[in-house]
């Protein structure tokens, strides 16, 4: 099976050679990571709001 989204690994080089710095790179990841997680688990709230 072949991943649609890049890797994080991908996604931290490309934003480290932009000029992010690390702690924004990987502030950014988990901002993400939770987002992506509250949608899995509540899809009820989503719909609601």
């Amino acid at each position: 099976m072949f991943a649609i989204e890049p890797s994080i690994e991908s996604l931290f080089t490309a934003a480290l050679k932009a000029g992010w710095d690390r702690e924004s790179i990987l502030l950014a990841i988990i901002n993400s990571a939770i987002s992506n997680a509250e949608k899995i688990q509540s899809p009820s709230r989503m719909m609601h709001s």
